[in-house]
């Protein structure tokens, strides 16, 4: 009997490989997965692969990991020339005999969909003992073409045989494939057909990991609420688990939805849900129509907008919008209004991308027409266009690095709605000064603590004449305070209450509590309350003083709230 490794090189530990999951779900009995991370030396996963004795190796590949899996499987041709060597996944589903011809290490390729190419092939295999040329396969002298897909009701479960192992941690699943889009960025919409999985089987399968206790099912679905009725069906049976196993939202259903198609039972069923149990990706991408039209996007922004404030506003659904840079025809000045604009929707993270050609893609396939240069190695990335020099998407990263650390880390919030506000020019000139301060500071390019980055910040901020008005450094330690420990503060940061203010904390902290709404709390959110009780000018959260927001969060465990503040003079 042959026996298959297929290898997985995640980014991260916690990440899991659906993929070949369910490779292995079409042929257990021969197959075994090889699971490792980007981080991992490269020998210590060829040892890994070889210790399963292997007559054949296949290979996951995406953009993050095409060059380590090469890596791999040059070292296995020399170590053991007669393994059959293939790949599959994204990146190597639109390369055909150019690419073969280039690593004469790899035999064939599956392209698409592989579940059926591989049990065929496994099969083809052992009744012919040649293990080049089954139908699917891409192999040296035959034409591109994707393989047969397979019908998701016949779709094996990925996770049947390691539930027990997954407890808190985060799992990808699909309830669908395709997608109704054609962006021109996306492979996913190429043939413009959606098949579903039938909702029984999505029942079944979402209660096994509810009942495992994952923490987030992460749901590949490209536009998961395109069909509205089965969308709201399936937030009912999440609603419904969640429930029954005690979850409390500590299982999380991250979902990629199209912002505008929320239907109104589906947003109904957002505000039952606990705290943590559902959470959007909306991809928005640019609102400057030239750049909307090339790309293909036909969202109605001004219903997203109010899809998007309306969910913010519930508080109990977490918010993701994208937004990419170096699209055709958006320069820095359309690129501002962008960002301001999605931003102005309130997201609880505005992800910044950089437009990645795709090898497949319709921008990949006219990108010498449209004059947008792009790196040749993963992860393509778009280097300088028409309308964006090189050292404007340079300058966007310090930009994406800024934001990351301070809006979308929800680390500085009260801070920067008061910058915002007093700068008067919006959020993107903001962060833009923020990171030529940070790149002048020389804080960029390197790794920063917590402490560091609002040290940086402060200095950035009180460096600008326009924000002399406000209580920077209030608003900062409320920041802090909402983020970090109140007991180790960035020197900038350091309160410096009476002796007599101390000592009534310091007994406090030890004997439970001197106040009764300190009853019963931790220490962590009493030094919290005690702090912003001391504040001056003090502080006013949803039109309540901040220390009464912070005991009633506190109570309820959910933490202190970090909107909607007001700082009275």
């Amino acid at each position: 009997m042959k026996r298959i490794v297929l290898t997985a090189v995640n980014s991260r530990y916690v990440h899991t490989n659906p993929a070949v999951r369910l490779l292995r779900a079409m042929a257990p009995s021969h197959t075994v997965v090889v699971e490792g991370t980007m981080q991992d030396p490269p020998l210590r996963l060829v040892r890994a692969i070889l210790s399963n004795h292997p007559d054949a190796v296949g290979f996951s590949g995406y953009i993050w990991n095409r060059q380590r899996m090469l890596e791999l499987a040059g070292v296995l041709r020399q170590l053991q020339p007669d393994l059959i060597l293939f790949l599959g996944g994204p990146e190597f589903s639109y390369e055909g005999e150019d690419f073969l011809a280039a690593h004469p290490e790899i035999d064939f390729i599956i392209p698409g969909e592989g579940e059926l190419v591989y049990r065929g092939w496994l099969d083809h295999w052992e009744q012919t003992g040649n293990p080049l040329g089954a139908p699917g396969t891409l192999c040296r002298g035959t034409p591109f073409h994707h393989g047969p897909v397979i019908d998701l009701q016949e779709l094996p479960f990925a996770y049947a045989e390691e539930l027990s192992a997954l407890t808190h941690r985060p799992v990808y699943y699909e309830t669908s494939r395709g997608c109704p889009g054609r962006c021109a960025f996306c492979l996913s919409g190429q043939r413009q057909t959606v098949r579903f999985m039938p909702l029984p089987k999505v029942r079944q399968e979402l209660e096994a990991l509810f009942a495992a206790g994952v923490s987030q099912i992460k749901l590949v679905d490209r536009t998961f609420n395109c069909h509205p009725d089965r969308a709201a069906a399936i937030l009912d049976m999440a609603l419904e688990l969640d429930a029954r196993y005690h979850r409390c939202g500590a299982t999380n259903l991250h979902m990629e939805v199209r912002g505008d198609l929320l239907s109104e039972a589906f947003l109904s069923r957002l505000e039952k849900a606990p705290p943590g149990l559902f959470q959007l990706e909306i991809g928005v991408q640019s609102t400057y129509p030239p750049t909307r039209a090339a790309i293909h996007r036909q969202d109605d922004l001004s219903r997203l907008a109010s899809n998007v404030r309306r969910i913010r506003a519930m508080r109990n659904t977490h918010l993701h919008l994208d937004l990419i840079a170096g699209l055709p025809y958006e320069d820095m000045a359309s690129f501002e209004r962008s960002f301001n604009e999605i931003l102005s929707y309130g997201p609880h993270v505005l992800q910044l991308g950089f437009l990645k050609l795709l090898k497949g893609s319709e921008l990949a396939l006219r990108a010498q027409e449209l004059g947008m240069i792009c790196c040749d190695f993963p992860p393509y990335e778009v280097v300088s266009t028409p309308w964006m020099s090189f050292e404007e998407l340079a300058f966007l990263k310090d930009v994406e690095a800024v934001l990351e650390w301070t809006y979308n880390a929800q680390a500085a919030c009260h801070t920067l709605a008061a910058a915002t506000d007093a700068l008067g020019q919006g959020a993107f000139a903001l962060f833009c000064r923020v990171a030529r301060a940070f790149r002048s500071l020389g804080l960029m390019d390197r790794p920063l603590s917590l402490e560091n980055r609002y040290e940086g910040l402060y200095r950035a901020l009180s460096a600008m004449p326009e924000l002399q008005a406000i209580p920077l450094e209030g608003l900062l330690r409320h920041d802090w305070i909402c983020h970090g420990k109140p007991n180790r503060y960035p020197h900038c940061l350091r309160p410096t209450p009476s002796p007599e203010a101390h000592a009534v904390m310091e007994r406090s902290m030890a004997v439970g509590g001197l106040l009764a709404p300190l009853a019963g709390l931790s220490g962590a959110h009493r030094a919290r309350l005690y702090h912003v009780e001391n504040y001056d000018p003090p502080i006013v959260l949803q039109g309540r003083p901040a220390h009464q927001v912070l005991y009633r969060y506190a109570d309820e465990d959910r933490g202190p709230e970090r909107c909607q503040y007001q700082v009275l003079a």
